[in-house]
């Protein structure tokens, strides 16, 4: 599912839009680091704790990002 739905969007290799930390906007690198950081802090250990097998999905992340 990480593979089909983010992949090309967050590992696409493109310039940053013009950003303005003012209103929120971050540079794609902080972005990415968000995105995996809650990845395996959040989202992989609450989907453990029910049992499901996120080994693909922290394969994936560690190895497309």
């Amino acid at each position: 599912m990480l593979r089909d739905t983010v992949a090309e969007a967050l590992a696409a290799p493109r310039a940053d839009p013009p950003f303005d930390l003012e209103h929120g906007c971050l540079p794609r690198s902080q972005r990415l680091d968000i995105f995996k950081q809650t990845l395996a802090t959040v989202v992989f250990p609450g989907l453990r704790q029910f049992g499901v097998d996120t080994e693909p999905g922290e394969t994936w992340l560690n190895s497309a990002l």
